[in-house]
């Protein structure tokens, strides 16, 4: 308890010097001011700032080891629902710097464009969200940077789920030629078709078509 005691404001005083009020509350014992707090498994620390009990304005949350950054989000207050949300960009790094998404929330909700990285710091998945639905097409890459398959979400009907096939997928060779189209409704297959018959055959070698779950 006392090493996490003095861990915390030290780090509170290298982070921003010693002329900083930390961990305050208000008359009604609410967090209020900038704050610092640790993970359970003090794995973690978040530096904010809270408003009465909300959270608002820009939240870090840094790897206590090394006080590299972690996460990086914003906070608004909801005024119609009576609490904050996440509300801004949003940035999640790994230990060593490089990105491993970075994308912007609204309402609470993905909104906007995404990016998701390899541990290179290699896009490998590009897409739009709208208030926390998938939307538009979304782009997905190898390794080398080379298109492997795009998504194209459209018309998604109530009640859908991420995790469920819907829209159409392309699938391309070689990151150029496209090879072989498939579209779902709700996990409904409605049609597939063969776009170019080598550059499927190699996809079929590389295991990245699997026919008994594609063709009829």
């Amino acid at each position: 308890m006392w090493r996490k005691f003095l861990l915390l404001f030290g780090i509170a005083g290298v982070l921003t010097g010693c002329g900083t009020t930390w961990n305050e509350t208000d008359s009604e014992g609410l967090p209020h001011g900038p704050w610092i707090e640790y993970s359970a498994d003090s794995v973690f620390f978040s530096v904010m700032e809270y408003d009465h009990g909300q959270k608002v304005g820009q939240e870090t949350i840094y790897y206590a080891r090394d006080t590299a950054i972690y996460i990086q989000r914003h906070w608004a207050y909801d005024s119609t629902n009576s609490y904050t949300e996440l509300n801004g960009a949003y940035y999640h790094f790994q230990p060593n710097g490089v990105p491993v998404m970075e994308g912007f929330y609204r309402f609470g909700q993905p909104d906007s464009t995404v990016l998701h990285y390899d541990k290179e710091g290699e896009v490998r998945i590009e897409g739009q969200y709208d208030v926390g639905v998938k939307t538009g097409i979304w782009y997905y890459y190898d390794k080398a940077g080379s298109l492997t398959k795009t998504i194209n979400y459209t018309d998604h009907p109530q009640g859908w789920q991420e995790d469920l096939k819907h829209g159409v997928y392309t699938y391309y060779a070689g990151g150029i030629q496209p090879a072989y189209q498939v579209e779902w409704f709700h996990e409904s297959k409605i049609r597939d078709s063969i776009l170019d018959t080598t550059s499927y055959g190699l996809l079929l070698q590389e295991g990245v078509i699997d026919t008994s779950q594609y063709l009829p």
